[in-house]
């Protein structure tokens, strides 16, 4: 196996952006932004489910509010739900990301925590108790996801229903992207895809990865990823914040 290459001191510090395909263009510019360079590395791919969303229109109308759990089930069920009176059911988003691409795509009523980024947040929004007792919330998301908003959801007196309007694929990884040279850093803000890379994770790199400093958003997901051995694992709040701890955790753990 070749050496890693050296990366010239002069060079741009590298941040493995471990992101779905479908996020990695915006964290690309927030780091060219920063002065980083953002290495995509995407081990999972959001692919549309047709038969759920032909369902989602009717599913919507039938519905007293639809929770949104990401960017990427707006981005992907944006043209079946946003037309004609759907614009104007109240559309709740799990945070500000999925409440912009809400916005973007023709959503006039949404509802968010500006300082929330899960499902424990989105719970706690005024909104739930102004739904009438029995009313369906559907809840759009990928084929998998966490059941806490729907259990919180059923303890008032409501009816959650899942649309999973896309599943995540695996996409093999170029791992040549990871020797050389070897990043700085990793960005992530999902578990999948901590498990979609390890699935592929080449054995003699398995220390370079678990030593690396990882970061991430939530608190659940920094746990998550030091039960997998990453022995490295801090919670910032964005990934900006991320490009401004790695100079004091540079100098902690002289890194490169």
């Amino acid at each position: 196996m070749a050496a890693a290459e050296r990366q010239p001191e002069n060079a741009a510090p590298r941040m493995l952006l471990l992101r779905p395909r479908q996020r990695l263009a915006a964290d690309v510019e927030s780091c060219r932004a920063a002065g980083w360079q953002g290495v995509p590395f995407a081990p999972l791919e959001a692919q549309p489910l047709p038969d759920a969303l032909a369902a989602l229109p009717q599913q919507l109308a039938q519905s007293a509010a639809a929770f949104w759990v990401s960017p990427t089930a707006v981005e992907i069920a944006a043209p079946a739900a946003f037309s004609g009176s759907l614009k104007a059911l109240p559309h709740v988003a799990v945070g500000a990301a999925t409440a912009a691409a809400l916005h973007a795509a023709g959503a006039q009523n949404v509802v968010f925590d500006p300082a929330g980024k899960d499902s424990e947040s989105a719970a706690r929004l005024p909104i739930w108790r102004t739904l009438p007792a029995g009313a369906q919330v559907l809840v759009v998301r990928g084929e998998s996801g966490r059941g806490h908003l729907a259990a919180e959801l059923a303890a008032v007196g409501l009816r959650p229903h899942f649309a999973p309007v896309y599943r995540l694929a695996p996409l093999a990884l170029d791992w040549q992207l990871f020797r050389n040279p070897p990043p700085q850093a990793v960005w992530l803000t999902a578990l999948q895809c901590a498990d979609a890379m390890l699935a592929q994770l080449p054995a003699e790199l398995a220390q370079s990865a678990q030593s690396l400093l990882y970061f991430t958003h939530h608190e659940r997901i920094r746990r998550g990823l030091l039960e997998r051995g990453m022995a490295r694992v801090f919670c910032v709040a964005d990934l900006p914040a991320a490009f401004a701890a790695y100079g004091s955790l540079k100098a902690r753990f002289g890194a490169a």
